[in-house]
């Protein structure tokens, strides 16, 4: 027990220690920075622990009078217009665990509402929003609070007084829709529904839909709520389906199989959009999301389907993941070669210089002369025209060993690849000699060159032809 004792006491020492230090602003939450720029400066305040939070935004409000910042003159202000000027201990602490509550649950930027530096500023912003008086936020603040703490009966009462579930409280960051979708219990949910609350809210023009943010947030106990309601207000409608399905999408970017296998057992008509979940968990890098989704098909892609994924994880997929998920794809089956009219996954990969990627896509089968109807040759590039003019050797050397046809022909000229070191020797010293320097002599591309040689318009010269002919007679 003695050492139970010591342990809490060390334990509450060193928090104490960490939020008096002025380093945890400057170096911790990085406010003198802008989060709008950088997401992982303002994750630093978004997972810090809620406990640790309340701890912080009371100190904040006790440094009140000698280091005001934004959040602590909000609660002034809120105070002052709920209790006056001298209000009793018990009520203060009371709006004060309330505001805080508010704040935990709000989306800003951590440096605008917490830095002394910034106070001034924002706080004649949010001021100057004539639309988002005090009155007007009271209400938003009392909902909010009572969702976080479950209280279904003060939610009843603000929505009984006219509560706009839509309206953002800039003061705090918070629309009371949002946080129910995020934090609120099934009760909770239960008292929005059967209020006739909309089921999605605008956030600077974007929509926000109340499944997507519950599955997002894991809130299963909401998110039945939601949905269930969905189903029975629209029986005959794809509307519940198409936003369970947006529900996926938002999970399968982030990774969360566990959220997207839970949504496809309880809601069966999320199966049908597992192929179109499969972008957003590409763009997202989400390679086990990818490999769990494939599984779960239970037949092969569309062929023009697995075209269409390779070039999207080539265009959008994080660099570091591109090779993993186009050899998740390939294992499924997917053929590289698909209509080659179009941009094939082999003609990306050499054009953005993946030698990794297309020496895979070279193994499984990847058509590197494959024969164009008349006429789309002149305006289609070559994978070896591609890595000649990525001046690419790796690439060149790739498509060669393999087979790739040396000759190819673009606006009206002919282009052989050889490979020749005597030649490209005997090149490299007469450019020396001509003064090149070295670095454009002997570039990293080694050992190939290209011969162009201009090909004949032969109509021209049918028509000239005739002309002499013509002229003769």
């Amino acid at each position: 027990m003695r050492c139970l004792r010591i342990a809490g006491f060390f334990d509450e020492d060193i928090i104490t220690s960490l939020l008096d230090s002025p380093r945890l602003e400057e170096e911790g939450f990085c406010f003198p920075r802008s989060c709008r720029t950088d997401k992982a400066i303002k994750a630093r305040w978004t997972g810090f622990p809620d406990r640790l939070k309340r701890l912080y935004l009371h100190r904040k409000i006790q440094k009140h009078p000698r280091s005001p910042c934004a959040f602590t003159c909000w609660v002034q202000e809120v105070l002052e217009h709920q209790l006056g000027t001298t209000p009793e201990v018990e009520q203060k602490d009371e709006w004060i665990a309330k505001l805080v509550d508010v704040t935990i649950s709000g989306h800003y930027e951590p440096a605008n509402l917490l830095s002394p530096e910034r106070c001034e500023s924002w706080t004649e912003r949010i001021q100057s929003e004539s639309w988002d008086s005090i009155d007007q936020s009271i209400p938003i603040i009392l909902a909010c609070s009572a969702i976080k703490r479950g209280d279904c009966a003060e939610l009843q009462t603000a929505l009984q007084s006219g509560l706009q579930t839509q309206r953002p409280c800039l003061r705090f960051g918070v629309i009371t829709l949002d946080v129910a979708a995020r934090m609120g219990n099934k009760e909770i949910a239960r008292t929005l529904v059967e209020h006739g609350c909309p089921m999605s809210y605008d956030v600077i023009w974007n929509p926000f839909y109340v499944v997507s943010v519950s599955a997002v947030a894991r809130n299963k106990e909401a998110l039945e709520v939601w949905v269930e309601h969905l189903y029975r207000t629209h029986p005959n409608s794809n509307i519940p389906a198409w936003e369970c399905s947006q529900a996926v999408r938002k999970l399968a970017r982030r990774g969360d199989i566990e959220m997207m296998e839970f949504l496809m057992k309880r809601y069966p008509t999320t199966l049908h959009d597992q192929i179109g979940a499969l972008p957003t968990a590409i763009e997202g890098g989400q390679c086990a999301a990818v490999q769990w989704l494939l599984a779960r098909l239970g037949a092969p892609l569309p062929p023009h389907r697995g075209r269409q994924l390779l070039l999207y994880v080539l265009d959008h997929c994080p660099r570091d993941k591109r090779w993993r998920m186009v050899q998740l794809l390939l294992e499924h089956g997917v053929d590289p070669n698909e209509d080659a009219r179009f941009r094939t996954p082999l003609e990306a990969a050499v054009a953005a210089g993946e030698v990794d990627i297309a020496t895979m896509l070279v193994q499984y089968g990847a058509n590197f002369n494959e024969r164009l109807p008349p006429g789309l040759h002149l305006r289609k590039q070559s994978p070896l025209m591609l890595a000649v003019r990525q001046r690419s050797a790796p690439l060149v050397r790739l498509l060669l060993e393999n087979g790739a046809d040396r000759v190819y022909t673009w606006k009206r000229k002919r282009y052989t690849v050889c490979h020749d070191v005597k030649q490209v020797r005997n090149l490299e010293r007469v450019l020396r000699e001509l003064g090149w320097e070295e670095e454009e002599v002997k570039p990293e591309a080694g050992d190939y060159w290209v011969l162009g040689e201009k090909l004949r318009d032969t109509a021209r010269d049918r028509a000239a032809a005739t002309g002499r002919l013509a002229g003769g007679a």
